[in-house]
């Protein structure tokens, strides 16, 4: 009998621990799903039905790198400061 209480036991601990992790993951699917719909929201809005500026909207062009070379300078010689 002893080993059948101490596998009950065992068994009601899993369970607890199993409960806690279902509610952990319950708790995280309600805040992914949150972040979605507002994502999609965000989504959905465009240069006409948005309040923001169309040089606002994050679809901005990278900013360009100035070139390495020296303007003039052959790229086939060493660079001669």
């Amino acid at each position: 009998m002893d080993k059948k209480n101490t596998l009950i036991e065992r068994l009601l601990e899993e369970i607890t621990q199993l409960k806690r992790i279902i509610a952990e993951q319950a708790l995280t699917i309600e805040m992914q799903g949150k972040r979605i719909a507002e994502l999609e929201k965000r989504l959905g809005k465009n240069i006409s039905n948005s309040s923001k500026p169309p040089a606002s909207d994050g679809l901005s062009k990278k900013l360009r790198t100035n070139s390495l070379r020296l303007s003039g300078q052959n790229p086939s010689t060493p660079f001669n400061p």
